[in-house]
């Protein structure tokens, strides 16, 4: 099971308090700014339930953007001190390739995983993506779909041996994206991988994604998260990997990301190992 939010920062105490809740709702356990393409949100989540979002009033909106963006710029800029940290006492940059003696630096992360598990048969790979939510029946918007597909898309691009068709329904699917306003103990993702006896083959793969109306940025959740339903049980120690263990603004699967999947595959025996 695989948790994540895109990008959720906590924004400190300072400054004119904020509204609350009414004690019958949802208690907000923390305020935070949550940077996504529709603009602030703050999250409410309630203990072990899943959170959701909501637009606050003009003011809160403005002071919440204004502390969120600079929170958020501090992050990345510490997240970037982090890595050339790293690359400076290993001899290269984390995206460069170069050291030998950090886990991060290394091509791959094989090392890091929980396991190695791998469809038998990933070309192609047959993906349903749902048209209607789990929970209350409603239409998935086009753009959250699209947002879904074009996650699917990248990793597809990058790998010459997956390939992914596209299906209507979740059970003619290898890979399923369902979608839901609010699921027991889900806060923003998660993925279930279904494998034989073994434990080493995938027999199928569900993605469940919290996003409407989610806090978080359904393409960059689904990015993460398709790596983990094609078999990717564990996360990289690299802050500039999709798969890194804490949410990052990374869009896309990096070469160590694609070289680590293609590793499991081999370890598994479902591609050569000169592949």
């Amino acid at each position: 099971m695989s948790l994540r939010m895109a990008v959720t920062r906590a924004i400190p105490d300072s400054g004119p308090p904020m509204a609350r809740e009414p004690a019958s709702e949802l208690r907000l356990n923390e305020e935070a700014r949550v940077l996504t393409r529709e603009g602030p949100f703050l999250v409410a989540e309630g203990r072990g339930s899943a959170g959701y979002g909501r637009p606050r009033g003009a003011e809160e909106v403005e002071r919440v953007s204004r502390r969120g963006l600079t929170m958020a710029r501090l992050s990345m800029a510490w997240g970037l001190v982090v890595a050339l940290a790293l690359g400076g006492c290993n001899g290269g940059l984390p995206w460069s390739g170069g050291g030998e003696s950090s886990p991060s630096l290394d091509a791959d992360y094989l090392g890091q995983l929980a396991s190695v598990r791998a469809f038998p048969h990933p070309d192609p790979l047959r993906v349903c993506i749902a048209s209607t939510l789990s929970d209350t029946g409603g239409p998935v918007r086009d753009d959250v779909r699209e947002a879904v597909r074009d996650a699917l898309d990248q990793w597809d691009a990058g790998l010459s041996w997956l390939r992914f068709t596209y299906v209507t329904t979740p059970d003619q699917a290898d890979i399923a994206v369902l979608f839901a306003v609010i699921a027991a103990d889900v806060t923003a993702a998660r993925t279930d991988v279904t494998t034989d006896a073994t434990g080493r083959l995938i027999q199928s793969s569900s993605v469940l994604l919290i996003c409407q109306p989610a806090p978080f940025d359904v393409r960059l959740t689904a990015v993460h998260e398709v790596g983990r339903a094609l078999g990717i049980d564990g996360d990289s120690p690299n802050p500039l990997d999709v798969m890194y263990s804490l949410p990052n603004l990374v869009h896309n699967p990096t070469a160590r990301d694609l070289s680590t999947l293609t590793r499991v595959y081999q370890e598994c025996g479902v591609l050569p190992t000169d592949q």
